[in-house]
């Protein structure tokens, strides 16, 4: 699918759009849940027909316009697509029906799996850790918020979660 752009609409408009309610003689469509990260929004969805009706998710790609086109837009994408997406929240997955497709199925394995590897890859203070692309080989964290941690040597430094390699010690 592409890109619906509105001239006039706002980032809100644009959410509101994608997230109303419908009911009709032939089905419906409710949001019920939805959340944000960046520009990405990831839907928990009902609809069908009434007695027969599925939970599914929806990712929606949310951008401005530019010069020509000022508004806001969104591309809208659900898990059969398997999107390049996948930081929806692993409680939808939980929420949501089987998956109807085998594309379905590979883009929740892949999110539960990159879940499993935030939560693994999670620094607590005190441990310590190697770092990826940088000098300074490990570093003993010192506070979370914001992520510090001193060197061997003594020095403190303000550490990017990317470049956290491997739990040391």
């Amino acid at each position: 699918m592409g890109w619906y752009y509105s001239n006039d609409a706002t980032r809100g408009d644009i959410i509101l759009e994608i997230t109303k309610t419908n009911s009709t003689d032939e089905g419906s469509f409710k949001t019920l849940r939805k959340c944000f990260r960046g520009n990405t929004m990831y839907a928990l969805h009902e609809s069908g027909k009434h007695g027969e009706l599925r939970k599914w998710i929806g990712v929606y790609l949310l951008q401005r316009g530019t010069s020509n086109s000022p508004g806001w837009g969104y591309k809208p994408m659900d898990e059969t697509m398997e999107p390049y997406y996948y930081a929806c929240p692993v409680s939808y997955l939980d929420e949501a029906d089987e998956p109807v497709s085998e594309g379905a199925k590979k883009w929740r394995a892949k999110v539960r799996g990159l879940a499993a590897e935030r939560k693994a890859k999670k620094p607590k203070k005190g441990e310590v850790w190697s770092l990826v692309g940088c000098s300074i080989p490990q570093v003993t964290l010192l506070s979370l918020k914001p992520l510090r941690g001193r060197c061997p040597n003594g020095v403190t430094y303000r550490i990017k979660r990317s470049l956290l390699g491997e739990i040391v010690a």
